[in-house]
């Protein structure tokens, strides 16, 4: 049981036997929805009042679809240990959900998180069902996802595309390399006079009186 309805203090929680540990078979039920790929698609925190009003009891459900079925878990726990019932059933007819959230949660998950805590007693002020619940309702999150070491699509086509562009700057000086053989010394001198003539233009528009004569460049310069 949890805390008494409408009160703030766990010290008057009342327990009435949830039924005979069933732990063992909880965990391979849970390892056997894990072998067929089922997802616990949400979590919910129950509560169903007891003595017209005066106690109540706390109640996990971890709902998922089976078949096109609506699929219930509903996992109690109290001074026996855990109990669990796994069916398209109402959970807690007579109950109100108190928390309720998505989780995309696996089977095999909730198996390690049960694991971790199923060796700790019952414990009226600190460890009952209320706080039971409340704990497996803040970690049922989806883990995130583990980094890929391959390189995704999108990172191969961004270096192909980088590897084309360097392709790119480095074609015009092969092909400037390219039609200079075709050319031969010809070519290279006639390219070393424009370069002369353009170095001349850009210096000084008039040429003092004994400035050097622009000189031929044989056909045989290099």
């Amino acid at each position: 049981m949890g805390a008494v309805f409408g009160s703030e203090s766990h010290l008057e929680s009342v327990l009435e036997g949830v039924g005979v540990d069933r732990r063992k078979e909880l965990l391979a039920h849970l390892e056997a929805m894990d072998r067929r790929k089922i997802r616990l698609r949400h979590v919910a925190v129950w509560r169903e009042a007891f003595l017209g009003g005066t106690i109540d009891h706390h109640t996990l459900v971890y709902e998922y679809l089976s078949q096109g079925y609506q699929m219930s878990l509903k996992i109690d726990w109290g001074r026996e240990g855990v109990t669990f019932k796994d069916s398209s059933d109402d959970p807690c007819p007579k109950g109100d959900i108190i928390h309720r959230k998505w989780c995309r949660l696996r089977p095999g998950q909730l198996r390690d998180q049960l694991l971790a805590v199923l060796d700790r007693e019952y414990v009226l002020t600190s460890w009952n069902c209320q706080h039971f619940s409340d704990h497996f309702f803040l970690i049922a999150t989806e883990p995130p996802p583990q980094a890929e070491v391959a390189p995704c699509r999108g990172d191969r086509r961004a270096a192909a595309a980088r590897d084309r562009l360097r392709g790119l700057r480095r074609a015009p000086a092969r092909r400037v390399l390219a039609r200079d053989r075709r050319r031969g010394p010809r070519g290279s001198a006639a390219r070393a006079r424009r370069r002369w003539l353009a170095a001349q233009s850009a210096s000084t528009s008039i040429c003092a009186p004994n400035c050097p004569p622009i000189p031929e460049f044989s056909q045989t310069a290099q």
